[in-house]
């Protein structure tokens, strides 16, 4: 009886470390793996200094494009979206403002002009900007999200829901169709919860 009791304890334990062994064996093999990304990234990734200091070159090389080529718009833009990064947002302001002297329907500055207005609560120019992106380029799902924004922090939460209702109907990309169907989650809950009132 003791030997029987023995050997299951032996059978016991020995399971027991294979376990542990196989386990360990993944972990260590996962763990280096997992090191190495985690070492990749981190030599990819600048610290934010030098990620300032980069984007203070580019800006200073913009510059020294428009000091010549004053309409240049890749540059413009180019400016305006490092300024943006930045939250430099009186100098992103600037740099649109002239890009849209060059190109008065380009989406991506009409976008950004948006953006700015949202920041600043300007909703009504919001809109009109996105729905001017929208008039150049009616398939652009971003500037139609972007509308659905504005509308919602304006406080005409029907129009934002049918506004990302479109959105989710455009067949947007996952990233789009993940912060619509967001949207909509919200604005349901707040609908309840307006009508839960007396």
């Amino acid at each position: 009886m003791h030997n029987q009791r023995t050997t299951k304890e032996v059978v016991a334990i020995t399971f027991f470390w294979s376990v542990l062994l196989t386990m360990g064996l993944f972990a260590l093999i996962g763990g280096t793996d997992d090191g190495r990304h985690a070492a990749d990234q981190a030599a990819d990734t600048p610290p934010v200094q030098a990620q300032a200091q980069e984007r203070s070159a580019q800006i200073a090389e913009y510059q020294r494009i428009l000091q010549t080529d004053p309409q240049n718009l890749d540059a413009l833009i180019a400016l305006g979206d490092l300024y943006f990064e930045a939250h430099q947002y009186k100098e992103a302001m600037s740099a649109f403002l002239q890009a849209e002297k060059v190109a008065p329907d380009n989406v991506h500055v009409n976008n950004d002009l948006g953006l700015l207005a949202l920041n600043t609560r300007r909703y009504d120019a919001a809109i009109a900007r996105f729905k001017r992106a929208l008039q150049a380029n009616p398939s652009g799902v971003d500037s139609l999200y972007y509308l659905g924004v504005a509308y919602r922090h304006k406080g005409d939460l029907e129009t934002a829901k049918k506004t990302f209702e479109q959105v989710l109907a455009a067949n947007p990309p996952p990233r789009l169709a993940q912060k619509a169907t967001e949207e909509l989650a919200a604005l349901e809950q707040a609908a309840a919860a307006g009508k839960g009132q007396p």
